[in-house]
């Protein structure tokens, strides 16, 4: 009786030793400074901004934000059939005024755009349930100027992806048209605020005939434009007319037994594959690997140092920043325990400037700031560097539905769900 006693007392010394720590630490962390936010408006009218895309310059940014042009009017319940009937805003009601700054109109006849239009629109409302597959994405291309105030400079139908702009505010996109299989290039030489068409714009040859929608711009810098296709990086130096392969990842996938498809469930093959490009011009190639037999995914980092040899950078990769100066950041696994955020040197090698027992997550490399999230347990706050990781102060996160600027070292924030003209700018003070 008395071996059950001490037991219990034991047990409830830990519990209570436990609900301690747990309690200190969320106590702690309602202490932690936040990021000071300021208020603002856009300009122009409301929109609702969800996960929009960003690309920074040194006064600046571009903003890449989608809506759905068939918007919900109202419901109607039908008691009889059991369902709900929506019923849509008339969308040439609502696209008639933006016209103007409609860059599809520089492209078709604004009659033949009406036309098209409706069509879609009859399509989607026809169907017996709400495809959004039919719906057309109405997209915002806005311009951030120094100051932090964010105004809409054109619209466009359709969608676009990943957006580039070189430090001095040189920004190219692709637009893809929402009515036909045909895509648009798109030249900025003001950091987004006017936009003229890319006529002598010529992509390079697939390296996958079926594949030729996955080709997507990596970056521009140095009077250079990087291009991703399925398998192979190019680049032009003469804005888009003529392209160089300059790095393939077939010949390393075929070293490593990596299989280019899924039609063998008994071998590792290829998931995912991005490109970066560093302020030393290494090809760095993030490749994510499915493992055979169902076990999960590997995400490896390597540099390319030619058709026939690359370096394996590192193993277990969560994430990868590369900041405005062109530096490399990424996290990977020190040990079964911690991980450790690393900075790619000039010479190729990793150097660790983080080290910590909890999983780490987004990193945000800035001008003068570096900040990394902490993953796991209490989720409240960021690691934050502004001397290159010598020395981290915590702050709380920022929250959701926020874009990091990282030229201007500053976040973006936009209310979720709704729209509005408010959003705000969060700064380290």
């Amino acid at each position: 009786m008395f071996s059950t006693i001490k037991r219990r007392l034991l047990f409830l010394a830990i519990v209570t030793l436990a609900a301690f720590l747990w309690s200190a630490t969320f106590s702690f962390n309602l202490f932690l400074p936040n990021i000071s936010w300021h208020q603002k408006q856009l300009s122009g009218e409301e929109k609702e901004v969800e996960e929009p895309i960003l690309s920074s310059f040194a006064n600046g940014a571009l903003f890449i934000s989608h809506e759905q042009l068939f918007t919900i009017k109202s419901y109607e319940l039908d008691k009889k059939q059991r369902r709900v009937i929506h019923h849509y805003n008339p969308p040439l009601e609502r696209i008639t005024p933006l016209m103007p700054q409609l860059l599809n109109v520089r492209l078709v006849a604004k009659e033949q755009l009406e036309r098209d239009i409706k069509g879609r629109y009859n399509r989607f409302t026809s169907a017996d349930r709400w495809d959004d597959r039919y719906n057309i994405p109405l997209t915002s291309i806005m311009h951030l100027d120094h100051q932090g105030q964010l105004q809409t400079s054109a619209l466009w139908l359709g969608n676009i992806d990943t957006p580039v702009c070189s430090l001095q505010g040189h920004c190219y996109l692709v637009a893809d048209g929402p009515f036909h299989a045909n895509k648009s290039v798109w030249y900025s030489p003001d950091g987004g605020v006017n936009w003229q068409q890319q006529t002598q714009w010529r992509f390079p040859e697939p390296d996958t005939p079926s594949r030729f929608y996955s080709q997507k711009l990596v970056s521009a810098d140095a009077g250079k434009l990087w291009l991703a296709d399925q398998y192979t990086l190019s680049v032009s130096e003469d804005q888009g007319q003529s392209w160089k392969i300059t790095a393939d990842i077939r010949p390393l996938l075929k070293r490593n037994n990596i299989q280019l498809d899924n039609t063998a469930e008994q071998s590792a093959r290829l998931s995912q594959l991005r490109w970066y490009i560093d302020n030393h011009q290494q090809f760095l190639a993030d490749v994510t690997v499915s493992l055979p037999e169902g076990r999960g995914e590997r995400r490896f980092l390597y540099k390319i140092i030619s058709a026939q040899q690359e370096k394996i950078l590192a193993t277990n990769i969560r994430d990868i920043a590369r900041s405005p100066q062109g530096e490399i950041f990424f996290i990977s696994r020190v040990s079964a325990s911690r991980y450790g955020l690393y900075r790619l040197q000039q010479n190729g090698t990793p150097q660790r400037v983080l080290e910590h027992i909890a999983q780490l997550g987004k990193i945000y490399a800035g001008n003068n700031l570096l900040a990394v999230e902490k993953d796991i347990g209490d989720r409240t706050h960021l690691y934050l560097s502004r001397d290159g990781g010598k020395n981290w102060q915590r702050y709380n996160l920022p929250g959701k539905n926020v874009v990091f600027d990282g030229a201007g070292d500053r976040f973006i924030r936009f209310p979720e769900y709704y729209r509005t003209l408010n959003y705000q700018i969060g700064t380290f003070e």
